[in-house]
């Protein structure tokens, strides 16, 4: 099953640093245009 957590554009980037060593479980889209960013965390 795939999690999808919200987060702000803000915290985009450290949660890409915080997940960096399962980044291939792990498909990171940011829109900063909408001021959010989901994270798809495949398990």
């Amino acid at each position: 099953m795939a999690s999808v957590i919200i987060i702000t554009s803000r915290q985009c980037l450290a949660a890409a640093s915080t997940f960096d060593n399962a980044k291939d479980d792990i498909i990171l889209a940011c829109s900063f245009g909408a001021q959010l960013a989901t994270i798809y965390w495949i398990s």
